[in-house]
């Protein structure tokens, strides 16, 4: 999140050196507000459980009465408009731009080394389960099960000892069998 305030700051204060202070406060109540492009929701919301109230709240309900606040607001309520329009904007097409390029660069990170994993009916595999004596962060494979039926491309019913279960991809690998000794018969002639 530091990385991402400092970034914004620099952009703004390329584009505005000598008014950048002036939209910090703009910059970071876009940050609250904007959804995060993976969960779709503001990351306000996720910390604290409602809506930011931001600029436009206040207006609105200033105007509709539910709030008292002083009118005098230095300038007359169409200039402010225009320049808080103005701001907002700017703040809005600084955090676009940088969540996408964000994400773009997340996508490109995980998928790095990320293999596409398909399996066949009657293949043999091992299955990655949870540790549950030592600790829910340790695991280990257990195997080899058979793949019983393909329930869509990356999910599977693997039968192990006996029991069935429902596994996806992420926790499947490809079992190889391990050659131990080699057996050479002489050829009688």
């Amino acid at each position: 999140m530091v990385g991402t305030v400092k970034n914004m700051i620099n952009k703004v204060a390329h584009d505005h050196p000598k008014q950048w202070h002036k939209y910090l406060g703009y910059i970071l109540w876009s940050l609250r507000e904007v959804p995060n492009e993976t969960t779709g929701v503001p990351p306000w919301v996720l910390a604290v459980g409602h809506l930011p109230r931001g600029p436009f709240a206040v207006l609105k309900e200033t105007w509709s009465g539910e709030v008292d606040l002083p009118l005098d607001l230095g300038t007359n309520v169409t200039d402010f408009m225009q320049d808080l329009k103005t701001k907002l904007s700017v703040a809005q097409k600084y955090a676009k731009s940088h969540g996408d390029r964000a994400q773009a660069r997340y996508a490109a990170h995980y998928n790095l080394w990320s293999k596409d994993r398909h399996f066949t009916v009657g293949e043999q595999v091992l299955i990655l389960s949870p540790d549950s004596t030592v600790s829910k962060v340790y695991s280990h494979w257990k195997g080899p099960g058979t793949v019983v039926e393909v329930r869509s491309p990356y999910s599977y019913l693997i039968e192990l000892g006996g029991a069935r279960q429902h596994v996806h991809a992420n926790k499947l690998r490809k079992f190889h069998v391990r050659i131990d000794e080699v057996v050479l018969e002489p050829v009688v002639e």
